[in-house]
């Protein structure tokens, strides 16, 4: 299945032993969903990225916490999947992955998976994304790949003593909305792509949003909070106060 895409889940041919095998064994070693963080967390490594640099990242960490996009889904997003706000059809820039136009697939299969940016805490970045948007439509919107995310990344998380991996958005961005009853857990199941409310289950962990924020210690709370309170400032280049690390 590994070596040979046809027998892979999204492929046309099926190894019926092999499958069974699978579902037992993930019975009997259940997967452990990832913690997910509050705003404040991915505010303060995107407020890391921006001090050394990496706006495009930044700005790339706070669409995917709020789009639920996976890391390698988001990278491919071409200029045309950038679509701006229409009158009389929509009020917020909207995410396109998995273009017709492209051999781009999602993981379950589909093309044209769209996604508004109508997150409450995400509508400043308008005008970067007129920015972002031009030039040739096929073209990608970033100018890095995961490598290059992932290394400053990690590096953002060691300036903040927090243990993190860019996936855990995926698991953040649902439980934030459904924490703050910003979207019902249908609209989240919809925005995510997940099929079964059972899969809803194992990313969106609102309850454990407050859990994880009290296991960091008090400085990093603070940083965060910082971040989290100038976040606008920060990302379009604004005065702010000044920001200590932890």
């Amino acid at each position: 299945m590994d070596h040979y895409p046809a027998f892979g889940r999204l492929g046309s041919r099926r190894i019926p032993r092999a499958w069974r095998c699978i579902r037992g064994w993930r019975k009997l070693c259940p997967v452990r969903s990832r913690l997910a963080f509050p705003l404040a967390v991915w505010a303060a490594v995107s407020w890391r990225m921006v001090k050394r640099g990496h706006l495009q990242k930044a700005i790339f960490n706070l669409i995917q916490l709020s789009t639920y996009h996976r890391p390698g889904a988001l990278l491919k997003l071409r200029k045309m999947g950038l679509v701006r706000p229409t009158p009389g059809i929509s009020e917020h820039w909207a995410v396109i992955t998995s273009l017709t136009e492209t051999s781009d697939v999602g993981k379950t299969g589909a093309k044209d998976e769209s996604v508004f940016l109508d997150s409450k805490w995400i509508r400043f970045l308008h005008p970067l994304l007129e920015e972002l948007k031009k030039g040739k439509k096929m073209d990608y919107v970033w100018n890095f790949n995961y490598g290059e995310y992932l290394s400053v990344f990690r590096s953002c998380c060691q300036d903040l003593k927090i243990d993190l991996v860019p996936y855990q958005a995926r698991h953040s961005g649902p439980s934030m909305d459904r924490a703050s009853n910003f979207r019902t857990q249908e609209e989240v199941r919809k925005r995510g792509g997940w099929v079964s409310r059972q899969s809803v289950a194992r990313y969106e962990k609102a309850g454990r949003l407050a859990a994880s924020w009290q296991k960091l210690e008090s400085s990093v709370q603070i940083t965060c909070r910082a971040a989290e309170t100038n976040l606008e400032a920060i990302i379009l280049g604004h005065h702010y106060p000044e920001i200590g690390l932890p």
